[in-house]
């Protein structure tokens, strides 16, 4: 092959692979609990994954759309937040208990008064249904 190289060779090439260290490790507690607290819930266990960098193995399309959602929340001391509005973010089944409890304590409010209730405390996906299961 008498054609001659016209790029320039990468830092690779010249000085070696820089990064050449893995490193191994668990999860620590809080981050499984984490995990385990939102595994019935797959987008916030995506946004989970994806802020704790746990995700390597999914398709790339599906990891920065991860990271894009991940961008709104945040993980401290084991919980997650929701950055905007500063909520904190419960499961779906919890927020279910909690609006039954707030329900049948404040006097079985209506819907609306009980939505507007929960969100000053909470997020959670589906919240008008954990709502309306509560009130039935």
């Amino acid at each position: 092959d008498d054609s001659q190289w016209t790029v320039n060779p990468s830092l690779e090439v010249t000085l070696g692979l820089i990064n050449d260290m893995f490193a191994l490790e668990k999860l620590p507690k809080d981050d499984q609990d984490l995990r385990e607290r939102f595994k019935q819930e797959p987008l916030f266990l995506e946004v989970i994954d994806a802020i704790l960098n746990t995700d390597t193995d999914a398709p790339i399309r599906n990891r920065s759309r991860a990271w894009h959602r991940a961008s709104q929340y945040l993980v401290d001391q084991g919980k997650l937040w929701r950055i905007h509005g500063g909520t904190s973010i419960r499961p779906r089944h919890k927020t279910e208990k909690e609006a039954k409890r707030l329900h049948e304590s404040g006097g079985h409010w209506g819907r609306d008064a009980l939505k507007i209730a929960i969100t000053d405390r909470f997020y959670s996906p589906k919240l008008d249904v954990s709502i309306m299961e509560a009130v039935q």
